[in-house]
């Protein structure tokens, strides 16, 4: 299989929020992550639609659904996140004392 991807994505584990209309927010695990989207897992994914804001710690974007494999998503971030840039260890900071992730933000 061609990996069409645009930059490479990182194995991520986070615990995070999706924010759909009319509905409560909902827990979701991504599970790799780049600048230009993620693999988010849901519980139940039937019920989302093409578009949702996605919350990990003090990032939040809005993710357009390029495919789907079960509970897993693929989405595209509207507004591409440089890991490097210099809020990434902010970022970082903002993650739940729980919460690990298995890259390092360049800085």
């Amino acid at each position: 299989m061609i990996d069409r991807r645009r930059s490479p994505r990182f194995a991520a584990g986070l615990e995070a929020f999706a924010l759909l209309p009319l509905r409560p927010r909902i827990p979701v695990l991504v599970t790799d992550i780049s600048t230009h989207g993620a693999m988010v897992e849901f519980v139940r994914a039937e019920f989302v639609r093409s578009s949702f804001e996605l919350v990990i710690g003090s990032f939040s974007t809005k993710c357009l659904i390029r495919h789907r494999d079960g509970r897993k998503v693929g989405v595209e971030f509207e507004t591409e996140y440089d890991w490097s840039h210099e809020g990434a260890p902010y970022f970082a900071a903002s993650l739940g004392p729980n919460q690990q992730f298995a890259w390092q933000p360049r800085v």
